[in-house]
């Protein structure tokens, strides 16, 4: 078997062997990993490729030419960033202070 992920951002495809886990530790790069480069919203497809094998009256197993591949439904990925800063304004004597205002508004 092989799997194919579509990572619906225009990158090229990434064909592996595994078809990809849980992730045990936060952050920890996996065999599927991919990095976006922009925030967005992205539908991400995989496609399950499936070889088959016969064998008759218990003789030698004979390969099945060609393969079948099985898309399955896009699901959408949220991509965002997050940046993180140390603050020490204290908002109430300074309510200009960065992070002080609205938290969706670079400053």
């Amino acid at each position: 078997m092989q799997w194919t992920w579509d990572y619906g951002d225009g990158s090229e495809q990434l064909s592996n062997p595994y078809p990809g886990g849980p992730q045990v530790e936060f952050n920890q790069e996996t065999t599927t990993s991919h990095i976006y480069e922009d925030t967005g919203q992205y539908p991400v497809g995989l496609t399950t490729s499936y070889r088959g094998q016969f064998s008759v009256n218990d003789g030698p197993w004979i390969a099945i030419p060609g393969t079948a591949e099985i898309p399955s439904e896009p699901v959408t990925a949220d991509i965002w960033r997050s940046k993180s800063k140390n603050v020490a304004e204290d908002c109430h004597e300074n309510p200009q202070g960065w992070a002080c205002g609205n938290p969706f508004v670079d400053g």
